[in-house]
């Protein structure tokens, strides 16, 4: 084994194979040696499961209509609450009193070529219409939770979605989403 450590300019690339050679036949015997060991030893355990379903215990979202960012009149804010933007909508079927969040992005999912959006920071309204035994709130911060009404009830919500960039924003399509949460 002496000769596998020895470096020299013609056997280089030949010892070096040598020593490959030799480790993974090495590896192979612990491996085996190992695996060996354990093979004669086998076992099994039960893992038990059970569960409990509530009845009805359900928060079902569904998207109407999908929301419109509109610029301010100093090009520094993308928002549905500006001249032109339209919140999504949404309906909540709700069976207990879930809370409902709306959490704002990170990220721009579509930008012009070139803009940086590492500046911008997104943030998130919304407000809420009972249907049916719902809740009715206006322009509530995105982040801050509303609770619905035990049993059940039908909301109505309308997000809206605010980008503001201590520059202008650049010239073309921007998409983004906003995440609507029941907990």
């Amino acid at each position: 084994m002496k000769h596998l450590y020895q470096i020299g300019v013609s056997n280089r690339w030949h010892n070096s194979r040598n020593l490959l050679r030799a480790t993974a036949v090495g590896l192979s015997l612990t491996f085996a040696t190992i695996f060996g060991v354990f093979s004669n030893q086998a076992s099994a355990q039960t893992v038990n499961f059970s569960g409990n379903i509530a009845a009805p215990n359900a928060c079902i979202i569904v998207v109407l209509s999908d929301g419109t960012l509109a610029p301010n009149a100093a090009g520094t804010q993308l928002s549905s609450k500006n001249p032109g933007g339209v919140g999504g909508t949404a309906n909540v079927f709700s069976f207990t009193n879930y809370r409902l969040w709306l959490d704002p992005p990170t990220f721009f999912t579509l930008m012009p070529p070139g803009f940086d959006d590492s500046g911008v920071a997104f943030s998130t309204l919304f407000s809420g219409t009972s249907i049916f035994r719902g809740r009715n709130f206006t322009d509530r911060r995105g982040t801050s939770p509303t609770r619905l009404r035990r049993g059940f009830s039908i909301t109505r919500i309308t997000a809206d979605l605010i980008a503001d960039n201590p520059f202008a924003f650049s010239t073309g399509n921007y998409a983004s989403y906003a995440t609507l949460r029941c907990e």
